[in-house]
């Protein structure tokens, strides 16, 4: 195992959810010495040799660089996190929105039904005055109910 990987990682290994904070940690050292092996291969047309990579492992593992790499990790975590919830948040209104949707939807079948009835009801009642009519006029039907 390197050197490095020893200083971020192993060390700080504990039995719990923690290990992804070091995880990400060497992953970022990793993706930062990529990036310096890179520039210094543009700036100088070739790979930076083993005593120039120990230079930049040894910066690399300063205490105030390891903080710095724990504190990128967090805020890292932290936007994930964050990312997570609101994910989360919108799939639990999606799903309040499909049982209040279900709820007005009931609502509104109850309110064709009693629509319907009424409806219904409504042209019974036309239905018999029309029919009353015929007999004697509709001031006739009326005056037989009032009575």
């Amino acid at each position: 195992m390197s050197r490095v990987y020893e200083e971020i990682v192993s060390k700080n290994l504990k039995k719990s959810h923690a290990d992804v904070k070091y995880l990400i940690a060497y992953s970022i050292y990793k993706k930062q010495k990529q990036e310096f092996i890179e520039n210094y291969n543009a700036q100088h047309g070739k790979k930076p040799k083993t005593e120039r990579l120990k230079e930049f492992q040894d910066n690399c593992l300063t205490n105030t660089a390891i903080e710095n790499l724990y504190a990128k990790t967090e805020k890292i975590l932290i936007t994930y996190g964050d990312t997570v919830f609101k994910n989360k948040l919108e799939q639990l209104s999606n799903v309040n929105s499909v049982v209040n949707g279900k709820k007005q939807f009931r609502i509104g079948v109850w309110q064709s039904i009693v629509g319907s009835f009424v409806f219904a009801l409504l042209l019974f009642v036309i239905g018999l005055i029309i029919n009353f009519t015929k007999e004697g006029g509709l001031k006739e039907v009326l005056r037989g109910w009032l009575e």
